[in-house]
């Protein structure tokens, strides 16, 4: 277990509303001791917004967020967010998928009229083709006769899905004593954060690691990349390699197999062992730097270079810790 590994008092969860569904959060009530932090669905927030629900538009009258409450979620806090750049960015996004839709259905229409296509066989199956093809299938009232298509926008559901626009709820287990409203709102928001690292120090050749080397390696990455956004231990971090440079790093055989004992001798005997192992000190002097940061905060300035390749180089770092 992490938690008794790593001496940890509580363990929360953060991640976006595909990886931690319901399903996982009940497994993790049942099974584990583990919180949870997480985003509802589009569905579920609808539902929170009927009529009857805690979800009121009037909620954002004088601030972007509200804690609510509802009987689905026991034990649970649920905190509404309203972006208005976000809302105005779903709202320009359905428009131009709308005016894709509709161009679509038009080259059909267009058949039809010439008398290309007949028969409302032929014309449901040429407008199923094309009519969801941006998933905007919902928004449209489409009418088809043995010579005959007629279309146009159901305006009414698509100004009851703009009321939505921006809107998002966060669902937790952490309690207000632990983390207030706005805290919460931060934690989800820095998963951005995470999402940066994984794709900046992505390497599509692993090396023969496999994806949990990569992930390994990223985390301590991430770390480091933590560290750089404390100011008083001056770490600053370094991506500006190009993906092409990156690609054509190549193991180097002055890697410590003891870190601490200097050795030269490398223990990679392949290849992809060579890959990935340690391929250069740097690394281990930037991971190395970091800590001493962190155990000595006042200590002098501590710079550490850490490339978007490095994830490679690291990728066997957990395992020597």
């Amino acid at each position: 277990m992490v938690k008794d590994r790593f001496g940890l008092a509580d363990l929360v969860m953060v991640g976006d509303r595909g990886m931690i569904t319901s399903a996982r959060i009940d497994a993790l009530r049942q099974h584990t001791q583990l919180g949870w932090l997480t985003c509802l669905r589009a569905p579920a927030i609808k539902m929170l917004a009927a009529d009857d629900g805690p979800l009121q538009m009037s909620l954002f009258d004088t601030q972007d967020l509200a804690e609510i409450v509802h009987p689905d979620y026991p034990d649970e806090r649920l905190i509404a967010c309203r972006n208005p750049a976000l809302a105005q960015e779903r709202a320009r996004k359905r428009e131009d998928l709308l005016a894709a839709t509709e161009s679509l259905l038009a080259g059909v229409k267009s058949r039809v009229d010439a008398g290309r296509l007949q028969g409302p066989d032929a014309i449901g199956i040429a407008v199923g083709k094309v009519v969801n093809k941006y998933k905007m299938a919902k928004h449209f009232t489409i009418r088809i006769g043995g010579q005959s298509l007629s279309y146009q926008r159901d305006q009414a559901r698509i100004d009851a899905e703009a009321v939505l626009d921006g809107i998002y709820v966060i669902r937790t287990s952490v309690t207000a004593g632990t983390l207030d409203a706005a805290g919460v709102v931060t934690a989800y928001k820095r998963l951005s954060h995470v999402e940066r690292c994984f794709g900046q120090l992505f390497v599509g050749d692993d090396g023969g690691v496999g994806v949990g080397g990569h992930v390994s390696a990223v985390a301590v990455a991430a770390g480091l990349w933590r560290l750089a956004g404390v100011p008083r231990l001056g770490i600053t971090v370094d991506t500006t390699r190009s993906s092409a440079t990156l690609r054509a790093m190549r193991h180097r055989p002055s890697v410590p197999s003891d870190p601490s004992a200097g050795s030269t001798s490398c223990p990679a005997t392949s290849a992809s062992k060579a890959r990935a192992c340690w391929d250069c000190s740097s690394t281990f002097a930037s991971f190395s730097a970091a800590s001493s940061a962190v155990a000595s905060p006042t200590s002098a300035e501590t710079s550490v270079s850490l490339a978007a390749g490095s994830s490679q180089s690291m990728s066997g770092l957990p395992g020597r810790l």
